[in-house]
Order: C-alpha cells, then sequence, then structure tokens
C-alpha cells in the first residue's frame, strides 16, 4: 500500500507533487468533514454538550463560508503546491533518519523546527513521550480547534516500510495553509500533535498520550496515511 516517495527514478510525477496531493487531501478531508457536519448541524448539536461544532460551521463549512468552496480549496492547494519543495525535502531526511518508536528526537527536531519557524508555539516531550509534540497557532478568539496528527517512527530493521515519513511534512503543510490563508480572518486553532511509535516498538503512541491528557483540546482529529487511492474516512 506504499509508494516510496523519496529517490524515485522513472516515475511520472515528482515526488514534490505527490506530497503536495497528499497534503492537499489531508485538507479537502477536512472540508468534506465540515460539509457533512453542517448538513447534520442540528442533530449533531442537540446531542453535544458543546457548541463548538456550531461556531466550527461559519468558519470551515462551504455553504456557510462567504468564499465559494472551490475558491477557498484552491488558495489552500496553491499555498501547499508552493510549499511542497520544502515539505519533500523534510520527508527526505525524516526517511533517512528512519528512528523507530520513542526513539525519533531527529525527526522530532525537523518537524518542530520548522512549526516554530513558522509561527507555532511548540511544546516538546507532551504526553509521557520524550519524542511527542504540541505546536498550537491561535486565530482570534474561540472558533473550532482542529488536530492534525502525525506519525514519524520507522519500522525495526526496514526502515519506513509504512510511509509515516510523510505524514509529519503533510499535516505540517496542512496546518501551513490553513494559517496563511485564513489566519487572522476566522476563528479557529490549529494544533498539530507529534505521535511516536505508532507501531508499538517501544509500547508508546497515542493510547499513552490520551491518557496523559493529550487530544482533550481538539474538536476533530485529522491524519493522513500513504496508500494507493485517494479517500476520506470519517
Amino acid at each position: 500500500h506504499f509508494l516510496h516517495l523519496s529517490k524515485t527514478a522513472n516515475v511520472s510525477f515528482s515526488k514534490e507533487m505527490s506530497l503536495a496531493r497528499l497534503t492537499q487531501s489531508l485538507v479537502a478531508g477536512l472540508l468534506v468533514g465540515a460539509d457533512i457536519v453542517e448538513k447534520n448541524a442540528q442533530k449533531v448539536l442537540r446531542n453535544s454538550e458543546s457548541t463548538t461544532l456550531g461556531i466550527w460551521l461559519p468558519v470551515i463549512a462551504p455553504s456557510a463560508c462567504k468564499e465559494n468552496e472551490d475558491i477557498m480549496k484552491q488558495k489552500l492547494f496553491d499555498v501547499i503546491e508552493k510549499e511542497s519543495v520544502e515539505l519533500a525535502a523534510l520527508a527526505d531526511y525524516i526517511y533517512d533518519c528512519a528512528e523507530c518508536g520513542c526513539e525519533e528526537f531527529k525527526s522530532q527536531s525537523a518537524l518542530c523546527s520548522y512549526l516554530e519557524t513558522h509561527g507555532f508555539e511548540v511544546e516538546r516531550g507532551v504526553g509521557g513521550l520524550k519524542t511527542a509534540f504540541r505546536a498550537v497557532y491561535k486565530s482570534l478568539e474561540g472558533g473550532v480547534r482542529i488536530g492534525l496528527l502525525c506519525e514519524y517512527d520507522a519500522l525495526f530493521g526496514i526502515g519506513h516500510a509504512c510511509g509515516h515519513h510523510m505524514q509529519g511534512p503533510s499535516a505540517l503543510g496542512a496546518a501551513f495553509a490553513l494559517k496563511n490563508c485564513l489566519g487572522g480572518r476566522k476563528p479557529f486553532t490549529l494544533v498539530v500533535y507529534g505521535c511516536p511509535d505508532e507501531e508499538g516498538y517501544a509500547n508508546g503512541g497515542k493510547q499513552v498520550m490520551l491518557e496523559n491528557g493529550c487530544f482533550n483540546d481538539i474538536d476533530v482529529a485529522l491524519i493522513m496515511h500513504g496508500g494507493t487511492e485517494t479517500t476520506t474516512d470519517l
């Protein structure tokens, strides 16, 4: 199910274009989810103690936006395209590091440095895991709290055979695009969670982070995974 996008030869598309498409799919998934929430808004809000999803609708949902959905998507996609070379270089670096679960210090450092450079407040070592991180960007007051999750651990003795080197750059690219296109214009918060050891090499992972208080600060969580087709699973 994995397409190796690092140092690829004899293919009809570039690794930069491929990573851009994966990142764009992550943003599109957010819009698809918002559209579903909007169509079921009354049911959702009746069954929820929080009105946060109601705040989400005018921020992200297509028909509630002043901008047409296609225009909004194109603006986001254009930003991602322009950033694709740097994102692909970051993916290559993480691929070459090939660090197993809870040993991803170089990968964590590279991802956090990118986020800090682009105006996110970063906290390392969250959720009881030294190689986890949480990065936050807040636009205005209130609004939806969007969680973008990424993994960056490799398989022991194999390397990045499951494509996790692409997840971090993809989440960062989506966060970068949302911040630059909507930041300061709409109320929302972006929270990027770095999630080590998805493969269970060191008994880490999201379950440990959850038990230690992570993810309670977001209303929706999205993640990308490389594969042979583009799908949105909700």
